[in-house]
């Protein structure tokens, strides 16, 4: 679920609103009656399209293929500023939340919807910070607090922190802000490199995971 930031509530009331529409987006089954001026002030690529003089409609039709209509459909709502309760990954269940957001973090990133990145990155870095409160501390005789986390806790942890390590390995993705959210929420839990290793074993988990370790290990010295 995206979370509960706006892109521009104003324009809620345009969305698929024939009024003052001068462009049609197709994708999937939908036709949404769609406005230059609010997508371009969003989208560096509808802003390339729509101000190129090369044609890029037909018949005022702007075709977005190549990706899941659900999620095109909620990044269109996104921009017109819908609230998240309204924008839902189709499962609930935590892998199935984790999976929408990485496309739909693929899909902000290639239209260049810096708004709707910022907000998936505060998505995973809100999930992380849920598991702080599952930590327990265990106080030794010299009074010293020690953090633990459960098996429960320290599997989950792990296959965000994957999860995202796997997305950007496996593209090429300009925006760290999503590396760079994670890495800061997972260092927030605790108390530093070695603790990570000795909860989430986190060097065998980013194995093959050069970037995502090399900037955790930077990131955790600081």
């Amino acid at each position: 679920m995206i979370a509960a930031t706006t892109a521009s509530p104003n324009f809620q009331h345009l969305y698929d609103n024939p009024f003052l529409s001068d462009v049609t987006l197709s994708f999937g089954d939908h036709r949404i009656k769609a406005h230059k001026a609010i997508l371009i002030g969003y989208s560096k690529v509808f802003l390339a399209a729509f101000t190129s003089k090369l044609p890029t409609t037909t018949e005022g039709v702007y075709e977005i293929e190549g990706h899941d209509s659900d999620l095109v459909l909620d990044m269109i709502k996104h921009i017109y500023g819908f609230p998240e309760w309204t924008i839902m990954p189709p499962n609930p269940e935590a892998k199935a939340r984790i999976y929408y957001l990485q496309d739909m973090f693929l899909l902000a990133n290639e239209y260049e919807v810096a708004t709707l990145s910022a907000l998936v990155a505060g998505n995973f870095a809100e999930m992380l910070q849920d598991f702080r409160v599952d930590c327990y501390v265990h106080y030794g005789r010299e009074g010293r607090g020690c953090r633990y986390l459960d098996t429960s806790s320290s599997r989950d942890i792990s296959m965000v922190v994957r999860e995202v390590a796997e997305l950007y390995h496996d593209n090429n993705i300009a925006d760290k802000s999503l590396m760079h959210g994670v890495l800061d929420a997972l260092l927030d839990i605790g108390p530093g490199y070695e603790w990570l290793e000795d909860c989430l074993q986190i060097t065998d988990l980013l194995q093959g995971m050069d970037e995502f370790l090399a900037e955790l290990i930077s990131r955790s010295k600081g």
